[in-house]
């Protein structure tokens, strides 16, 4: 079975974020305003190859990061990490 949305949620600024897998493939970050009871969509890494299968949100020094499995025929496989630098609440 295919996994569309990750196992747990991030908890950040009265938010909740999970990564999704779109039906065409692309990794977004779901938000849940707690506050506002709405829910809205930022956009993930902008990665060939990137799957949710080997992806994860985190918290790195209370700003929301993406951790990323990737593979490399020249390199093998390494962790990539994407912070979103300037995130607000808006």
């Amino acid at each position: 079975m295919k996994k569309s949305i990750s196992d747990r949620p991030i908890s950040l600024q009265g938010h909740l974020h999970w990564l999704i897998q779109s039906a065409t493939g692309k990794v977004m970050i779901l938000v849940f305003d707690m506050a506002k009871e709405e829910f809205r969509f930022i956009d993930g890494p902008k990665r060939p190859g990137l799957a949710l299968q080997t992806t994860r949100t985190v918290l790195s020094d209370g700003k929301l990061g993406i951790l990323a499995l990737a593979n490399a025929p020249s390199r093998g496989s390494a962790v990539e990490m994407w912070v979103l630098k300037g995130y607000t609440d808006t």
